[in-house]
């Protein structure tokens, strides 16, 4: 006897083409993430390497690398022990509690030393990378804030993929780019210098509201995404 072949269980097919529809979200929002993430770091910095008079976008990459290398190093890591457990403490309406636990876990032992490590190490750029660096040391002071405020975002940012919010994660990054970018542009055309100065503080205040909006996505009820 032929053996007939085997049909497709409806069950299955319709979970899916569910699970393809809830998951559509990636690929449509994923690139304009991308793409307003680098928009982000890259445009104010060359927007400042531009309009400042002499290499103050110099002193200013210097100064990110520095304080930003190990920050970005260990924020990888925890965003993906984050990402990790995220989704299944979601389902178990635990996800405003795993956020809380890293959140103040990068506060004590990731920006808390960061912020105190720049404040003491900025006065030695001129000793560690040459006299003419000394003014990376200064815009360090003033990153410093806003990299302490980066080190807890970064890994709880992960809570908009995991309760399903990716346009609202892209219009985010959008609003990053748009703040930071405006920042120096109106520096320009206001004062046409502290480029780095108005930066920091338009990126720090950023950072702050977007810690807010990723605290109360976390808090939302496994199920209700909007």
């Amino acid at each position: 006897m032929a053996l007939r072949p085997a049909r497709a269980d409806r069950g299955d097919a319709e979970g899916m083409r569910r699970a393809l529809s809830a998951h559509r979200r990636f690929p449509l929002y994923s690139t304009w993430d991308a793409l307003a993430t680098n928009a982000s770091t890259q445009v104010p910095v060359l927007l400042i390497a531009t309009f400042a008079i002499g290499p103050e976008a110099g002193f200013l990459m210097l100064a990110m690398r520095v304080v930003g290398a190990p920050l970005q190093m260990i924020g990888n890591a925890v965003s993906q022990v984050y990402l990790s457990e995220a989704a299944a403490s979601w389902r178990r309406n635990e996800l405003h509690t795993l956020t809380k636990r890293v959140a103040r876990n990068m506060f004590l032992f990731v920006s808390v030393p960061v912020f105190v490590g720049t404040v003491l190490a900025a006065p030695f750029f001129g000793d560690i990378f040459g006299e003419h660096w000394k003014r990376s040391g200064e815009i360090a002071l003033w990153l410093a804030p806003m990299m302490a405020v980066r080190a807890i975002v970064n890994p709880i940012s992960m809570v908009m993929n995991v309760v399903g919010k990716q346009r609202q994660m892209m219009m985010l990054k959008f609003l990053g780019f748009s703040v930071r970018s405006g920042a120096v542009v109106l520096t320009i055309v206001l004062f046409n210098d502290y480029f780095v100065e108005i930066y920091a503080i338009a990126s720090f205040f950023l950072l702050v509201l977007l810690l807010v909006y990723f605290w109360i996505a976390s808090t939302t009820v496994y199920g209700r995404v909007q």
